[in-house]
């Protein structure tokens, strides 16, 4: 077993949003792009990053039937991921896809 000591940061993200409400429908839209900045040593945990450059973009909204207090919310996203030498990590994309249905009392 590996033993490793010590502390790290996670990786530095910027983001920019955007959001609007239109009737019962909110919308928000998203682009942020991901530096691996933080520590990243084999056996060293917890990993904290994701430990390659990378954009994420999605979508997520929610409609609301105010009368009767019902709910769907949704998102979508898409996360391109870059080389990272450091790590060996080649590239790939990543998509994610949730939604979830609520009755508020």
């Amino acid at each position: 077993m590996t033993e490793t000591a010590g502390w790290g940061f996670g990786d530095v993200t910027t983001r920019a949003q955007l959001g609007w409400q239109r009737g019962d429908f909110s919308h928000l839209v998203y682009v942020q792009a991901v530096a691996p900045t933080g520590r990243w040593q084999p056996g060293f945990t917890p990993i904290i990053g994701l430990h390659r450059p990378g954009i994420d973009t999605g979508w997520a909204f929610t409609w609301e039937h105010k009368p009767s207090k019902f709910q769907i919310d949704g998102s979508a996203g898409v996360t391109f991921n870059f080389e990272n030498t450091a790590t060996d990590y080649k590239r790939g994309t990543n998509s994610t896809l949730s939604g979830q249905l609520a009755a508020k009392s």
